[in-house]
């Protein structure tokens, strides 16, 4: 399958304002025909919208986030009436947040610098121990991928670490933390530009593998394998992993719980395969009196 090369879904800072359809203020019509796309692409547009504009990471109905979607656009209308010009779609939704809380809400703007924003916005999606995208920031960036026109197929992989538990309450804390590090400055190193990786939580990860089939799929992930065990050498920590085929009609939910029963049935047979390596093939061997085995 033909290799994508086109530019990098990074997820960082400038990534988000340089490609973020918020970034410049929009009048009610092109806001009018952003909700219109969302409704026709994403399965749950105003949900969409929302963690694409705030990174909102509480789940909710779609039926709330269509609800909270309008007070965010009524606000900013108020706001622009206030200030005498229309004001950007963003700075009045954290604004509405900010003051959601509040019993009474005063109809004022809160200035908010570049700078400030963008640190803002890179922390709600970046997961602060790995710093890669975290899991409702990765969905978003493979929604996105899925609803790409023209659509370029590939494969999702989910990880899940194995012996991170016992490693994490045999050394402590922080060699944990920094086991998770490795395994995020190793999938950076392996992936491509334009691959997306994500940490789910815990230690459960998320590779997408734009334009490459699950054959060559596995390789890469295999290879990744062999260079994250050699760096976790002492703590002695691998990890299982599952590989599903992306597909036009996919969502980003339905693809990787897909991946995520892949990987559940190598692990079941990882621990089958050391069990049945353990004990042999005819069972536990027995010490006679002697000490020899037999």
């Amino acid at each position: 399958m033909k290799r994508r090369t086109r530019g990098a879904v990074t997820l960082g800072v400038d990534d988000l304002l340089e490609r973020d359809p918020f970034r410049f203020t929009r009048s009610d019509a092109d806001l009018r025909r952003l909700e219109a796309e969302a409704r026709r692409t994403a399965a749950s547009p105003y949900w969409y919208l929302l963690r694409a504009l705030v990174g909102v990471g509480e789940p909710m109905t779609e039926r709330d986030a269509r609800a909270l979607w309008r007070e965010i656009l009524s606000h900013r209308k108020k706001l622009s009436a206030s200030v005498g010009r229309p004001l950007p779609l963003r700075a009045t939704a954290i604004d509405w947040l900010y003051l959601l809380d509040e019993k009474d809400r005063p109809i004022r703007p809160v200035v908010v610098s570049r700078a400030a924003l963008a640190r803002v916005a890179d922390e709600g999606k970046r997961d602060a121990l790995t710093g890669l995208p975290r899991k409702a920031y990765f969905e978003v960036a493979l929604a996105r991928e899925l609803n790409a026109s023209p659509f370029v197929s590939g494969s999702l992989v989910f990880i899940d670490l194995d012996g991170f538990k016992q490693a994490n309450d045999r050394l402590g804390h922080a060699a944990g933390d920094a086991t998770l590090r490795r395994f995020a400055r190793a999938a950076d190193a392996a992936l491509r530009k334009g691959d997306l990786v994500g940490r789910l939580g815990g230690d459960e990860f998320a590779l997408a593998l734009l334009g490459v089939e699950p054959r060559t799929a596995r390789q890469i992930v295999l290879r990744l394998r062999t260079a994250f065990e050699r760096d976790c050498a002492r703590e002695g920590v691998s990890f299982s992993f599952g590989v599903t085929e992306l597909s036009r009609d996919d969502t980003a939910g339905a693809a990787l719980a897909r991946a995520d029963a892949a990987m559940y049935r190598q692990k079941r047979r990882r621990k089958k395969a050391r069990i049945t390596g353990a004990s042999g093939p005819s069972g536990p061997k027995h010490s006679d009196r002697r000490g020899r085995r037999r």
